[in-house]
Parts: C-alpha cells; sequence; structure tokens
C-alpha cells in the first residue's frame, strides 16, 4: 500500500472573538457553619493580635526587626477560601497552603500597614451589615477559618508531614521556596537569604531555580540550625519541601560477548550527518567508544555537569545502555540476526548528570536537569534534539501528581519561558524497585493502588513513558516451570501508573507506554527477572561484553526518544509540542490492557488511561499517511486573554477562538453509509508553570492556560456550531442556543481536559463524517488570566492540532480528495 508525508494544514483558521457560553460551572461554596458569629470573629481578631505580640517578642529576643506579619491560618479542607486570603494590590499574599488530616494549612503574608484591614474584614463579617443575599459580609472568607496561629517552621512545610525531621539536631537537604517579588532582581532574594543564613551553620547551595513567584534552592542543615534564622526570613520564606534523592538500581544482566556481529551491523549503518537531530541523553554519560554508539556520538558532544567529572562512569552503563535503544530501538536481536538496513537517522548527544559518589548534591534536579540541558545546546546550537530523562526521584511517588521543582523546571524549559526555545523531553514513569521482593499475587494491583509516577514524570508538557510488553517466550532451561509474570500487551510488572493519584484532575500519565519487558512468576510464587524477558542493547563496557540486558520504564522512554527523533528528521519543521501530539495521536490500547483493565464507564476508561496512557504508539502510523487512512497536521496559535476596559474599569476577559474548516473529503465519506469510519482528534500545547504550593485552584492555577477543541456536529450547521462555542457569536434577541456537545466520543469531554495533551476519538459510519470537516480551539482560565500583575495577560499561545480520518474500507481513497483541494504536491510516496 502507498504511504505518504502527513498533510500540513497552513490556513491559520479564522479568528474570532470567544466567550464562554454562560451556565455550567462549580457547586456553590459550603460556609461552615458558625453559631456565635461574633464570638468566633472575636477570637479570630484576639489570635491575630497575639501573634503580632508574639513575633515582637521573637524579634527582641533574636535582635531583628519584624516589619511585616506572617499568618498560620488553619481551616476545614474544603472550605478554606483560599483566593480571599490574598490581595495582592495590598501586598496581602498566600505564600503557601498545603492539606494534612482533614485540615487547609496556609500561611499567609500582611504587610504591618495591612494588619488592621485583615482585621476590618472580621469586624465587617461581626456586624449588621448584609450582602444582597443577606448573609453576612466577608462570611466565606472569616467563616472558613477555623484558627489563627503564629508560623513555625513546619508551617512551611508542604511535602508529606512524615518527612519533616523528627530529630531537631539531624541534618537533611531542605528545598527552599522564597517569595520572588515583581520588582526584585533575579537573584535579589536569594542574596538576602545567603546573607542571613552565613553564620547559621546552614550550608546553601549556590544553584538556583527562577520561576515568576518563587527561587527554589536547596539547603543542608538542622531544625535547630533554622530556628536561628526563622524570625529574619520570615518576610521572604515560602515553602520547605524535603530535597529529592535520585535513585540508580536498574536492572543489570551480563550478555554474552557478541563483538563480531556487532561489527557486521556496523558495516550496514547510514551514519547521520553532524546536523541531523538527537536524543540528548541526561544520564551517566554515554561511551563513546562503543562500536554500536562511536557512528552516532562525536567528542564535542560529550558532556559533564561537573568539569571535575569524567564524561562518562564506566563503572554504570545506564547511559550507554538508553543510548543505545535510543539508537535502534528493541531491533537489536533482529538487526545482529540478519542483514536487514537499521533506521538511524538521528545522533546521539551525552551528558553526565550523575555520580554515585555524590548522591545528595546540593542542587536541586530541576536545575541540573535545565543546565545538563544547556550544555547540550550550547555545544550545538543550531541542532534540532529530544531531550531524555530516564531518572526518576527515588520518592516512591510521594508527590501524588502534584507539581515539584523538578517538575516544574522541565514544564518551563519545555515551554521555553526562560529563553523562547520549546524542547520535548521524554521521561520515564518511574519502577518499582521491590518487584523481586513482592509476591506475584500482587501484580498488577499493587501497580494501580500502591506504586504512584514519581518525579519528574507529573511534568505537564513532558511525554511521560511507562511500560508494557509483549514478552512471554521463556528459553532459559534453568526456568523450567517458571511462568511470565503478565501476560503479552499488558503492563509491564515494574511500570508505575496515576491510578491512585488522589486528585484526579490532574494530567493523564503516564503518556504513553512502551516494551519494558516482563518478568517471570516461579511455582513458588516468587518474582525473577531473566534475560529471555528483557530487551538487548549496548553496554557501558568497551571491551569484553559489548551487549547488555535491560528492561523497565527507562528502556520504554528511550525507545519512545527514538520514535520523537525519527520524526524530528523526517518532519524537520515540527515543534516539539507536535512531536509529542504525534506520538500520542498514534497510541492505542491493546486487546490486553483492555482486559486487564477493563469496563466501558467513563470511571473505566479514565482507569485504563492512568495505568497505560494512551497506549502504545505505533511508528508507522506516527510516521505515514495511507489512503484510506489521512493524517491533517496544523501549526497554530491564538491570544486567549486580553485587557479590556468596561465602565473605566480595567478587566481581564477571554479573547480568542480558531476556527478551522480542514479540506474535508466529504464526497468520498458521504458514500460509506455502513462502513466503518474513525476519527481521531489530538491537542498538544505546554504551558507555563506556576509551582508554589498554594492550593493550585481559581488563581493559584498552576498552568498558564489551558486550550479545548470541539469538532462540528453532523447535523449542526456553522452557526449553530459557532453558538456552541462561543456567547460572542449568540443572536440578542434569538435565546440560548444549544451548548450541548453532540458528538459521542470513545473518552468524553471530562476525560478530554487533562493536562496539556488531549486526544479522542469517534468511531461512526464514514456518512456520519461527511459533514463535521470543522474543529474549533479555544481558551480555558490560568494563571496568565488570573495573576495579571505577573505581566502575561497578553501572551500568545500556540498549538499543535492532529486530525486523523481512516475507514475499514481499503479502497477507499481519502488522500487525494484533500491533495486536490489543497493543491498539495505528493512529497512522498513508499511502497511498502
Amino acid at each position: 500500500m502507498d504511504r505518504f508525508k502527513h498533510i500540513d494544514i497552513n490556513d491559520p483558521g479564522d479568528r474570532r472573538d470567544y466567550t464562554r457560553p454562560r451556565g455550567g460551572g462549580g457547586g456553590e461554596y459550603r460556609v461552615p457553619p458558625r453559631d456565635d458569629r461574633v464570638g468566633h470573629g472575636q477570637r479570630l481578631i484576639n489570635q491575630i493580635t497575639s501573634v503580632r505580640e508574639d513575633l515582637g517578642r521573637q524579634a527582641d529576643v533574636s535582635g531583628h526587626t519584624i516589619h511585616n506579619v506572617l499568618l498560620d491560618v488553619v481551616g476545614p479542607t474544603k472550605d478554606l477560601q483560599l483566593a480571599s486570603l490574598e490581595s495582592l494590590y495590598k501586598g496581602i499574599e498566600l505564600r503557601s497552603a498545603t492539606s494534612r488530616e482533614g485540615r487547609t494549612y496556609a500561611t499567609v503574608y500582611v504587610p504591618e500597614r495591612r494588619l488592621g484591614e485583615f482585621i476590618k474584614k472580621i469586624e465587617a463579617y461581626m456586624g449588621e451589615e448584609r450582602t444582597r443575599k443577606g448573609r453576612p459580609l466577608n462570611e466565606p472568607l472569616v467563616a472558613g477559618i477555623d484558627e489563627v496561629r503564629i508560623p513555625v517552621l513546619k508551617s512551611f512545610w508542604t511535602d508529606d508531614s512524615d518527612l519533616f525531621p523528627t530529630d531537631a539536631q539531624t541534618p537533611i537537604w531542605w528545598e527552599v521556596w522564597l517569595q520572588r517579588r515583581v520588582d526584585d532582581e533575579e537573584d535579589t532574594a536569594f542574596v538576602e537569604f545567603a546573607s542571613i543564613a552565613s553564620n547559621s551553620g546552614l550550608r546553601v547551595g549556590t544553584n538556583v531555580l527562577h520561576f515568576k513567584e518563587r527561587l527554589v534552592f536547596h539547603v543542608h542543615g538542622t531544625v535547630r540550625q533554622w530556628t536561628t534564622v526563622f524570625v529574619p526570613l520570615l518576610d521572604r520564606l515560602a515553602e520547605l519541601r524535603k530535597a529529592k534523592e535520585v535513585a540508580s538500581e536498574f536492572l543489570r544482566i551480563q550478555p554474552r560477548d557478541q563483538r563480531q556481529l556487532i561489527e557486521d551491523l556496523v558495516q550496514r549503518l547510514t551514519v547521520p550527518p553532524t546536523t541531523a537531530p538527537a536524543i540528548c541523553v541526561l544520564d551517566y554519560g554515554v561511551s563513546k567508544e562503543h562500536p554500536l554508539l562511536s557512528p552516532f556520538l562525536s567528542p564535542e558532544d560529550q558532556h559533564a555537569l561537573d568539569p571535575a567529572w569524567t564524561k562518562v562512569d564506566h563503572r554504570n552503563g545506564h547511559g550507554s545502555e538508553m543510548a543505545g535503544l535510543g539508537v535502534y530501538g528493541d531491533e537489536l536481536p533482529r538487526l545482529l540476526g540478519s542483514n536487514d538496513l537499521p533506521l538511524t537517522p538521528h545522533r546521539v548527544e551525552s551528558v553526565r548528570i550523575l555520580n554515585d559518589s555524590s548522591p545528595n548534591p546540593e542542587d536541586t534536579w530541576g536545575w541540573v536537569t535545565q543546565e545538563g540541558v544547556a550544555r547540550a545546546e550550547q555545544a550545538a546550537p543550531e541542532r534540532p534534539r529530544v531531550v531524555l530523562l530516564a531518572v526518576t526521584a527515588n520518592d516512591r511517588g510521594r508527590d501524588f501528581g502534584y507539581p515539584t521543582s523538578w517538575s516544574a523546571a522541565i514544564d518551563q524549559s519545555a515551554a521555553g519561558e526562560l529563553d523562547d526555545s520549546r524542547r520535548l523531553f521524554v521521561v520515564s514513569a518511574g519502577n518499582i524497585r521491590t518487584i523481586q521482593d513482592e509476591a506475584a499475587d500482587r501484580y498488577p494491583t499493587a501497580n494501580l493502588e500502591e506504586h504512584r509516577i514519581e518525579d519528574p514524570a507529573q511534568a505537564w508538557n513532558a511525554l511521560s513513558v511507562g511500560a508494557c510488553t509483549e514478552m512471554i517466550q521463556i528459553r532459559d532451561e534453568g526456568l523450567a516451570g517458571h511462568t511470565p509474570l503478565a501476560k503479552q500487551g499488558e503492563l509491564c510488572p515494574t511500570s508505575r501508573t496515576s491510578v491512585s493519584w488522589p486528585d484526579q484532575e490532574w494530567p493523564i500519565k503516564p503518556d504513553i507506554v512502551m516494551e519494558g519487558g516482563n518478568y517471570t512468576r516461579s511455582p513458588s510464587g516468587s518474582v525473577h527477572a531473566t534475560e529471555d524477558l528483557c530487551l538487548l542493547t549496548a553496554s557501558g563496557s568497551t571491551v569484553g561484553n559489548l551487549l547488555a540486558w535491560t528492561s523497565d520504564t527507562s528502556a520504554a522512554a528511550a525507545q519512545a526518544a527514538r520514535m520523537a527523533a525519527i520524526l524530528q528528521s523526517e518532519y524537520p519543521h515540527l515543534w516539539p509540542e507536535t512531536l509529542r501530539a504525534m506520538l500520542v495521536h498514534s497510541a492505542a490500547w491493546t486487546p490486553a490492557m483492555v482486559a486487564q483493565v477493563p469496563g466501558d464507564l467513563q470511571s473505566d476508561k479514565h482507569r485504563r488511561l492512568r495505568c497505560f496512557g494512551y497506549g502504545r504508539p505505533d511508528l508507522d502510523r506516527a510516521r505515514f499517511t495511507l489512503r484510506n487512512r489521512v493524517a491533517l497536521v496544523h501549526q497554530g496559535q491564538l491570544q486567549p486573554f486580553e485587557r479590556v476596559r468596561e465602565n473605566r474599569e480595567l478587566k481581564i476577559r477571554t479573547k480568542d477562538f480558531r476556527l478551522h474548516a480542514l479540506p474535508w473529503p466529504a464526497d468520498a465519506l458521504a458514500g460509506l453509509h455502513e462502513i466503518g469510519a474513525r476519527l481521531r482528534i489530538t491537542l498538544s500545547y505546554f504551558i507555563e508553570p506556576s509551582p508554589g504550593r498554594r492550593g493550585w485552584k481559581q488563581r493559584f492555577r498552576y498552568q498558564s492556560h489551558g486550550l479545548r477543541f470541539k469538532l462540528r456536529g453532523p447535523t449542526e450547521t456553522e452557526e449553530m456550531f459557532r453558538q456552541r462555542i462561543s456567547q460572542e457569536e449568540w443572536d440578542e434577541d434569538g435565546g440560548r442556543p444549544s451548548t450541548a456537545d453532540p458528538i459521542p466520543w470513545a473518552l468524553g469531554s471530562n476525560l478530554q481536559t487533562r493536562g496539556s495533551v488531549h486526544s479522542d476519538w469517534w468511531d461512526a459510519t464514514g456518512a456520519d463524517l461527511a459533514a463535521c470537516g470543522q474543529i474549533a480551539v479555544y481558551p480555558v482560565t490560568g494563571w496568565w488570566r488570573e495573576r495579571p500583575h505577573l505581566g502575561k495577560v497578553d501572551s500568545i499561545a500556540r498549538y499543535a492540532l492532529v486530525v486523523t480520518i481512516e475507514t475499514e474500507a481499503e479502497d477507499c481513497d481519502l488522500y487525494s480528495p484533500i491533495v486536490n483541494q489543497l493543491a498539495t504536491p505528493v512529497t512522498i510516496e513508499v511502497d511498502a
């Protein structure tokens, strides 16, 4: 069958004004009952006064003057109105918020001159004046507060409460989040902190992550040392977390020496030029001397984070193993045993960021990752690249999907927030390292209910990769009686999931799954690794054994990075957002995946998504269009928000949506009355992060903005479709038009809205699809809109839109009608 390149849609679409249709929204806020309203308000005022007096006494003891007040505000988990605690134009700022044991704890910074206004809100609540609904003034805010306390060091702890040091004299690495004011120089807050801490015994890391409202760095010390500087730091301190440690335990199984086969394979290689796209491997370093890797890795593309390190840790071959999979994928056994020609259009870059001699570095891993990428980019600034990070924190998924400094740094770098250069990060989901200590009958229950995805794989902009397996053949005679733990097509036994994240609004992770190998179950029920069920790759050694066996989600991520690099070489104009969209768009669940996480309800599909992502990608689908399966690709942009003046008041509102009239093969589809067809849409964009832990709701949202897509229904006119999208399209006297989505999507609108890549499909007849040639892309809110003081309101958001139409009729030509409409020459045609 003929294969073609995907069809680019260069028309930017019709820009139209966007206002969200009225109606819908969340439920009404439940005000906690306060029988004695006056008594409750007076108690809070007394507590605030007591906090101010206690802070004054502490200042006298420490010798520091406290000009402002920091309050520790406690309320019920769902009833503390975090947004109402803040008033930025008055300088009142919510520094952090976290929930534990059924309560919410928030630290609120109040300038001294504004403390009286804070108290007046409480007094107004106590008074007789009422709102238009007959309720006391400021009731949602004041009634939602249980108590106000003086902050202590633990008040700023937003990590798992069990991780806070129980011994005041035992040093740990702390992740410190400082407030960054709008008018600050880049490192003003850090310089102030370092000066105050200089005589405390705290050791302050020198490498700083910069976010819009926060600076993040590491500090080594004890609780007691912190208490010596706690009072003067109150003006700046926002959050404290436990620094992450990176795991370095990976499966190693020694292979046989296959030097001659390798030499034969190397003779068949087509070596890409130095300008070709590269996989940038952030790991222990990649061995340049390995014969399988040397054609793809130049000496000038080997780097180390610390100049004192060697560029490769020859004691740990993980980086070379990942590079081998990045070049050859899972095809190395076939290539070594045949005369087939390998598909290797891309190169390798190596940046050593790991050193087992320094297991607790003073740098945040977010800074390490950003700096590692910068080393490669400085050496080859014009080269396109995919960044592979097959390393996760040894944190057992303790973040539950919440952003961290590491995941936020990846989101920030991917979005080009620091340098306007966007990047695709491919990140492993993390492994269950105790798999061989666990009973076989706990698979896959433990994967779904206990073992959560590890930091930084929750990053919104990353392509996060879990593992599945097709490997079930056990040949080792020493394993007689052993059976594969996972069935063919199921979840790799070590792959972590996001099924047990308590907040199911976080992005779908992993995004996709790739081959990660399998494990065996012995007759006694114990779990074992075997080379029969692992992947073959290059070893870290350049003599003796040149082949190694590896597995798990790091191996899966390396194969996904290879797919992305191949696409990048064949479609050099595609953005990182688009490359991610193409891989997600090509992915599908295997029948075994559906059987392992069964059900047709939305909750069942949600659970399956959080186990396998969108499934296993297909490289051919990602690369090629067929006559009866056509992919349309558009890279566009819109402005989500704008400042407008209404009645002399400056307001922020939504601005654009884009209406895309696609070159639809309507006539070809219309004749397919009883023949099955499928339409799939994937929308991908990168958000800018706001990672401070302040509830991540309303104005404190993590994402800068969101985008959504809608498809015109088969019975809708264009006017009806536009009215469904935007209230700006409504007729003044026409009443309220229907805003219900007429498309019975496989996943549905609720599951489409997680994260920053959205994909869904609709199975119908070709005749049903014939009239559906319009797609709208429109904005939803984020901190660009809700925190206008950060100066990003007028920012432009770009997006990638991938649309596939396919039919079961192999003789149906959907491709030619589209090409004819566009007058597009055929750029590639390959006989399969």
